[in-house]
């Protein structure tokens, strides 16, 4: 028979070991319904109103991920992104948004947000991007020990690229196809989102043939 204070001793360890989720919104019914979600799935969740909130809780906390609105007052989510990868370049960063572009996406992307969540949003969606985002992390970290692990000159430079560009390229690929779904993409958007699809596939194949 388990003693008290060994039970209490694995719980607290499963507590330390659960990933660390930040939600930064500045609608409550968000914050709420996303607390409510990643709670029942097991990850430790914190809840900010506003970026300036939001980075300060970071700085305590050192999330695994962070879940952002693109439009908040005050500290908008762009700046946000922004600050969340010098607090901690591993971060992993998604984005919730009512209305998205390719340059916002890219925009987005290049300051180191990785995932998107289209207002409204199911669960299951909320779920399936927490899930991705984190394994992204594990993954940076991984690559980013053995980086460290490889003596310089052994790998080709152009490997190294096309390493880094996979993931990123993937993640692109389906926020697209999100937002083919999602049927966003009308009027005179059609013509450039078809361009830069294209020029993403052209992409993808040269970094998959690359890369087998």
């Amino acid at each position: 028979m388990n003693h008290p204070n060994q039970n209490q001793g694995r719980m607290a360890m499963d507590q330390e070991n659960r990933p660390v989720i930040l939600i930064i919104d500045d609608e409550e019914i968000i914050r709420n319904a996303c607390h409510k979600v990643l709670s029942q799935e097991g990850f430790q969740v914190e809840l900010a109103s506003d970026g300036i909130a939001g980075l300060k809780k970071a700085r305590e906390i050192q999330p695994d991920l962070a879940i952002i609105d693109l439009k908040m007052p005050g500290l908008p989510g762009p700046e946000v992104l922004d600050e969340l990868t010098r607090i901690d370049p591993f971060m992993a960063k998604a984005v919730i948004t009512g209305y998205a572009t390719i340059d916002t996406a890219v925009d987005c992307m290049q300051r180191g947000a990785s995932y998107f969540l289209m207002k409204p949003f199911i669960p299951d969606e909320l779920k399936f991007i927490t899930k991705k985002a984190l394994e992204k992390r594990e993954k940076l970290i991984k690559q980013e020990f053995q980086r460290d692990d490889k003596k310089t000159g052994q790998v080709p430079i152009a490997s190294i690229i096309f390493q880094e560009m996979a993931l990123p390229l993937k993640e692109m690929e389906q926020f697209f196809s999100l937002l083919e779904t999602r049927g966003v993409i009308g009027g005179e958007m059609v013509g450039p989102f078809l361009r830069a699809k294209d020029q993403l596939d052209t992409l993808n194949k040269v970094t998959r043939k690359w890369l087998t």
